[in-house]
């Protein structure tokens, strides 16, 4: 069944863009944006293995075309895009890899509706989440996701915000488990000033892994927030609250194991402008994710970016990561601390055409304190084709 839904993806998201041409509106714009990208990569490490390395060097070409409507009310694009991975060395690494999404907005005097789709078939080298360092080949990730959402304005100062999805993610390995993930919530929001606003928010998920012993996990959390300017540089969304996790499977003689955990959720974003040229953003999260292994997670997540704009046509930009799985239910191969930091330099050498360099240092360690260190080198040209319109 898990297949089918996956095969008929590409064709469900298509379906949707023919409702482009046939949705009525006034003043319509469709435009078409196109990219091209071709990457150098020599990586020491790409799957993290603790042991037995497979280094490769090689090449990633990657198109992508956007096609999109726009209306005085709607806003439609339909996005497709493949990566042709190559690699001289290693070739068991190589892949072609696609993704097709589909956005859709629609807004009227006082609501907003919106629908996200995606069909994504990757590989999980480059997924912290799933890479475990155990794969000596390309492994597929094959995912569907949609989500709708509606937006309403309830007085001036007051919004409701309603978002709900599904995700269906199925892997090429038993190591890995195939998994479906629910999701809802519903947001107030209080404007305190113009630049400073309130919420609060309820949400409640469901993870069913693939397992034979029909494992489900209901969380359900409640999240107070502020986002507002600190200072004329300084801008901050935080938000924080209880979070609670009921597991429960059925055990071979007809017996149903439970667990219930307390926990928290947390999330911020800051963004702090150090000067003209120079842009600082920083994020924290913590929560229950659905995972691979056939439990949920908790993870700790941390971004970093740095962006200084050298020269006119020159910008430097430093970005680290850290993810860390706090809790990993029975499976403690799913208690690792991830980082990642990743300096580099981009030159606008004409309107449309960027290059890149980089150099990515990862690690992973495990709770048996092994580890795994990767130190890759990119160089990436990016072309922008010019962008075509027309109107109705």
């Amino acid at each position: 069944m898990t297949r089918f839904r996956h095969a008929a993806a590409p064709a469900v998201i298509g379906a949707l863009m023919v409702l482009v041409a046939r949705t009525p509106g006034r003043a319509a714009e469709w435009y078409v944006e196109s990219t091209l990208q071709l990457q150098g990569v020599a990586d020491s490490n790409p799957t993290l293995a603790t042991h037995d390395e497979s280094p490769i060097a090689g090449g990633v070409l990657t198109p992508q075309v956007k096609i999109g409507r726009r209306t005085d009310q709607l806003d439609l694009s339909l996005i497709g895009k493949a990566d042709f991975n190559g690699y001289a060395v290693n070739s068991d690494l190589s892949s072609i890899d696609e993704r097709v999404g589909f956005h859709g907005s629609y807004q009227t005097e006082l609501s907003q509706f919106g629908l996200d789709s995606e069909f994504n078939r990757d590989t999980i080298l480059d997924n912290i989440e799933d890479n475990r360092g155990q794969f000596t080949k390309a492994v597929r990730v094959t995912t569907v996701s949609v989500s709708p959402s509606w937006s309403y304005q309830v007085t001036p100062l007051d919004h409701l915000d309603f978002l709900s999805g599904y995700t269906d993610k199925a892997y090429d390995s038993d190591d890995l488990t195939d998994y479906v993930y629910y999701y809802g919530s519903v947001t107030w929001s209080r404007s305190l000033s113009e630049t400073e606003s309130f919420t609060s928010r309820l949400s409640v998920a469901r993870f069913e892994p693939d397992d034979s012993v029909d494992t489900r996990t209901n969380t359900l959390a409640y999240l107070v927030g502020w986002s507002g300017d600190i200072s004329e540089r300084f801008h901050l969304d935080a938000s924080a609250g209880p979070e609670f996790d009921m597991t429960s499977s059925d055990q071979f003689g007809g017996r149903n194991d439970t667990d219930n955990r307390f926990g928290y959720q947390a999330d911020m974003r800051a963004v702090y402008l150090v000067n003209e040229l120079t842009k600082l953003v920083g994020s924290y999260s913590h929560k229950s994710e659905p995972s691979s292994s056939g439990e949920t997670i908790v993870r700790d997540r941390v971004g970093l970016s740095v962006e200084y704009r050298w020269s006119p046509l020159m910008t430097l930009h430093l970005t680290g990561n850290y993810v860390g799985n706090e809790t990993g239910g029975s499976n403690q191969d799913d208690f690792r601390q991830y980082f990642s930091i990743e300096p580099g330099v981009t030159w606008r050498l004409e309107r449309d055409l960027d290059l890149s360099a980089s150099y990515r240092y990862r690690n992973q360690s495990f709770h048996d304190d092994s580890d795994a260190d990767s130190n890759s080198f990119l160089m990436t040209l990016t072309y922008r084709l010019p962008r075509l319109t027309w109107s109705e």
